[in-house]
């Protein structure tokens, strides 16, 4: 899976923040070098973010609109699909950190509800720009329930 997503933000106030952003994506099921069934999809999609608080915890909410153009096999099809997410990242001790989200995606046609994620995960902040993150994800798509370990560094860039 090859992903790049470039996008523009908005901070409408503390709270929050429009996106509008573009994704290509290079996706092969195989990972059989002779058999060429990838799929190529140009995402584009708007988004509205907002951030709370309740007692001492933070929390996240981000709902997606997107518009999936697949190219897969000579066949073109356009998905949209609006998504909502709700996380917490909870900071312990300055560099330690959990993070604990779910994120439900509903389709406008087919399937309504096709895809779930919740994931858990502990992140150690290095400095500003490197995190290493270690956590589950239980993923629900196409009728199935699939466990995932996931180890993730993230780089910060930009502002």
């Amino acid at each position: 899976l090859f992903i790049i997503y470039t996008g523009i933000n908005y901070k409408l106030n503390n709270n929050w923040t429009a996106n509008v952003s573009y994704g290509y994506l290079d996706i092969d099921r195989t990972f059989d070098p002779d058999i060429n069934p990838n799929t190529i999809e140009h995402r584009v999609y708007e988004q509205i973010s907002y951030k709370t608080r309740q007692f001492i915890i933070p929390f996240f909410h981000r709902i997606r609109l997107e518009h999936r153009n697949l190219y897969s096999m000579e066949k073109y099809s356009l998905i949209n699909r609006i998504r909502y997410r709700l996380k917490t990242k909870v900071p312990f001790k300055n560099k330690i950190y959990v993070n604990i989200s779910n994120e439900s995606f509903f389709n406008f046609k087919g399937n309504l509800y096709s895809e779930n994620r919740f994931y858990s995960a502990l992140g150690f902040k290095f400095n500003k720009t490197i995190t290493l993150e270690i956590g589950y994800l239980n993923q629900y798509i196409n009728k199935q329930h699939l466990n995932r370990l996931q180890i993730g560094l993230l780089l910060k860039t930009g502002y």
